[in-house]
């Protein structure tokens, strides 16, 4: 068996909002500056993201995107990646997750990605960890 050991930079983070330029004007210069192969954002508190809201906190490398609009001011989350490193196979959107599964454009390579934003309310707690329960399950090799 013939193994290829290389590591992919993902970058996970909680940005608190990106509604203030200011705002995606620093997430855009870090991005650009680690340059990830794949960016989780939790807590973009976006409800729509237009063409040139993405153009304002995502560099040239990283312009695909999948995202699960907040509710109100708080939520929200977006995967996105590469194009030249990797396909989007599918993608499934839960009530607190955001589910990913991409294939390496270099290699036979697949894998799956889950961007969770927990609920703020306490009640919500058990339908947060059914859905955390019901991922694992269907991931492939969990």
């Amino acid at each position: 068996m013939f193994m290829i050991n290389r590591s992919v930079p993902i970058l996970f983070w909680n940005v608190r909002g990106l509604g203030q330029s200011d705002r995606c004007s620093e997430v855009k210069r870090l991005l650009t500056a680690h340059k990830p192969s794949i960016a989780c954002f939790q807590e973009s508190k976006l409800s729509d993201i237009s063409h040139f809201k993405k153009l304002s906190f995502l560099p040239a490398h990283l312009q695909s995107l999948v995202f699960l609009p907040s509710v109100g001011a708080s939520g929200g989350l977006i995967t996105a990646w590469s194009d030249s490193n990797f396909e989007l196979v599918d993608h499934s959107l839960g009530s607190f997750s955001l589910t990913t599964r991409f294939h390496a454009r270099a290699s036979d390579i697949s894998f799956d990605i889950t961007n969770v934003y927990g609920p703020c309310v306490g009640s919500l707690k058990p339908a947060f960890l059914d859905e955390l329960a019901s991922i694992a399950a269907d991931i492939a090799g969990a």
